[in-house]
């Protein structure tokens, strides 16, 4: 039996503020659509907390990402699609 999405969830936030208090990198890379090059960064290196499920006026993202001053960096959204 597959864990739960809100189980998933939950781990990768975990995951994430771990790695966040121990202070280790999350590099990934990604296809610009603006200047059509690959670009590469650390998703954490301004990350400060992760929450699940946060609400943001009328969206409530799977994962938000929190900076130093609380206010939200960036957010995850996973798909549910199947390819």
């Amino acid at each position: 039996m597959g864990k739960s999405l809100i189980t998933i969830k939950k781990s990768l936030a975990d995951l994430l503020q771990n790695q966040i208090e121990n202070q280790e990198q999350l590099i990934f890379s990604w296809h610009c659509h603006f200047c059509c090059s690959q670009h590469t960064g650390n998703l954490l290196k301004r990350v400060r907390k992760v929450a699940v499920l946060h609400q943001i006026e009328e969206q409530k993202p799977d994962l938000t990402l929190f900076d130093d001053n609380e206010n939200v960096f960036g957010v995850i959204q996973f798909s549910t699609q199947k390819i």
